[in-house]
């Protein structure tokens, strides 16, 4: 159990619990750093969350590092610490708060510095696609940019965009978080009709996780399959392994190093909470997962061109590295590239966290069968009975999820995915994809997922599409 020496209960005064909320954020760093179990980094964290709130409650105001009890905050927060301002914890790697409402994102923006997508900015979109705006930016899922106007004002005048999306593959299978931006990314790429670049980073995993080199890209593959799926443009879609591509790209990796050089240890320190003990490729990944936001890390793509902007859809605890990304950009001579940000989807046991592949018991996999899906939600709920209608596939067990962000697979009328499978071919230096026409089969949404009303919609029966895929990929 990773507590305090002196824990909350023995704060006797201000000063005291300060500094137990300082010696339990570097007990957190320190776990992070040597690969300590989930588990024992999460109770950490949410010592940690415990001690903020005491302080706020002691002292009416959130914990600032470095502001002890008595002394006048400094203007502005920085780094790790301003993304652990009152009682969430936000980081690329960990998600974690004390409230049974989850994130509050409002906040987060503010820490952030992002802006609010507000219905005047999803009005335009809808003007300058003429599409109904994606349920994902209706219902708030997207609830973030930088720069999106940006984009709009590059589309209206004809001007050329692309997107740039991607995937971390820590197990064989996505689950159902994962795939918001990517279904958010495949409407994009149809109503404006742009080019995609999906970064596969493997190379991140096999530096954070346990995982050997040949792991981690094979993971990459299997979660390729998951992202073929959704039916992106053939044409106009460029997946890659960065094992892979950094090896037979020089425009890539000349832009990695334009970034590696304009970035200082002490501002990746700052960003990302590194420590001493951090391997020298966690400090330089940033700059990788930086490099795709610049059209002239794909020359077989953009050719020469290094003046086309980016649109990165993604989750908001990656919006550090695109901050970093953002501040080098004009420095190299490139224009920044614009973000558009969602919502965390909560885990099984609630929405204090975000569903992991870390941990399988907090998600479900798109793999994962009638079975296990219901192992999972019993396990979650500890056993509380639930009404049979709820369990469509088999007798009442346990209780939904207590916050499922239902908001992600609802519509007010049924939804048809069919999406178009792709078979892998391996053609020259560069992954290529071919269309096979045929169309996935659909199965009905467990209950849980259901509108109140009793609509329904369909989702993808992934476990089926990806046999399919998988006979393709031999």
């Amino acid at each position: 159990m990773a507590d305090v020496p002196n824990g909350e209960q023995g704060c006797s005064s201000p000063l005291e619990l300060f500094n137990s909320i300082a010696a339990q954020g570097e007990l957190v760093r320190s776990l992070k750093a040597r690969h300590a179990a989930k588990d024992e980094i999460d109770s950490a964290v949410k010592m940690l969350l415990s001690l903020k709130m005491s302080y706020k409650a002691a002292m009416g105001e959130d914990y600032k590092a470095d502001c002890p009890p008595g002394n006048r905050a400094p203007g502005i927060d920085s780094g790790l610490d301003a993304t652990e301002a009152g009682d969430d914890f936000v980081d690329p790697w960990t998600v974690q708060t004390s409230s049974a409402k989850g994130i509050d994102y409002d906040k987060l923006i503010v820490r952030f510095g992002s802006s609010k997508i507000d219905k005047e900015l999803i009005d335009r979109i809808e003007r300058a696609t003429g599409q109904r705006p994606h349920r994902f930016l209706r219902r708030g899922i997207f609830f973030s940019h930088r720069d999106m106007n940006q984009v709009l004002d590059a589309y209206e005048n004809k001007k050329p965009f692309y997107l740039y999306t991607g995937r971390g593959p820590s197990s064989e299978a996505m689950h159902v978080g994962h795939l918001i931006p990517f279904i958010f990314t495949k409407w994009l790429q149809d109503v404006f009709n742009v080019p995609l670049v999906i970064q596969m980073t493997d190379d991140e995993k096999y530096l954070w996780k346990e995982l050997t080199l040949e792991q981690a890209h094979g993971y990459a593959v299997e979660n390729a399959k998951d992202i073929i799926a959704c039916g992106f443009d053939v044409n106009k879609t460029f997946i890659f392994s960065d094992l892979d591509y950094m090896g037979m790209s020089p425009g890539f990796y000349k832009n990695v190093v334009k970034i590696q050089k304009h970035v200082t240890f002490n501002q990746v320190k700052g960003i990302f909470g590194f420590t001493d003990s951090d391997c020298i490729g966690k400090i330089s990944f940033p700059a990788i997962q930086a490099a795709p936001s610049f059209s002239s890390s794909f020359p077989q793509i953009f050719r020469d061109r290094t003046d086309i902007q980016c649109l990165i859809p993604c989750a908001i605890d990656q919006d550090p590295y695109f901050r970093m990304t953002r501040d080098v950009a004009p420095r190299i001579g490139y224009p920044k590239p614009a973000l558009l940000h969602s919502t965390f989807f909560p885990a099984l046991q609630g929405a204090q966290t975000k569903m992991s592949a870390s941990d399988p018991n907090s998600s479900i996999f798109l793999t994962d069968t009638a079975k296990q899906i219901k192992t999972k939600v019993s396990t979650a709920q500890r056993g509380q009975p639930v009404p049979a209608e709820l369990v469509p596939w088999g007798p009442a067990a346990a209780a939904p999820p207590p916050s499922p962000d239902t908001r992600c697979v609802l519509l007010s009328s049924p939804l048809l995915f069919s999406p178009t499978l792709f078979r892998k071919q391996n053609h020259g230096s560069f992954l290529q994809l071919e269309l096979n026409n045929r169309k996935i089969t659909h199965f009905r949404a467990p209950a849980m997922f259901q509108e109140p009303a009793g609509a329904f919609c369909t989702f993808f029966d992934f476990k089926s599409h990806r046999e399919t895929v998988s006979s393709l990929y031999r």
